[in-house]
């Protein structure tokens, strides 16, 4: 491995550009935090939205949402789940 020459040089790992965390993947929008004091789970557009077509909870990246409405909105889909109102696959 250390044989190898490796030019960092065309990675980007600042992340100053999107104001979040750099690296290789990039950083979160600014700007992009909602409000997240309160998910319904009776909002069956908001939850879709939140979740694949195969009804997986989508991720924090795909949504881009902080940690906290993450945990919020999971828990929405959960519980909507439980209700009957969203299925726990397509």
């Amino acid at each position: 491995m250390r044989d190898r020459d490796y030019d960092r040089g065309d990675r980007d790992f600042g992340g100053d550009d999107f104001g979040g965390f750099g690296g290789l993947r990039g950083g979160r929008a600014p700007g992009r935090h909602r409000d997240c004091d309160f998910v319904d789970f009776k909002d069956l557009q908001a939850l879709r939205r939140a979740t694949t077509p195969q009804g997986k909870i989508s991720n924090r990246k795909r949504t881009n949402s902080c940690a906290k409405c993450q945990r919020l909105t999971a828990q929405a889909v959960k519980r909507a789940r439980f209700m009957g109102l969203v299925g726990f696959t397509s």
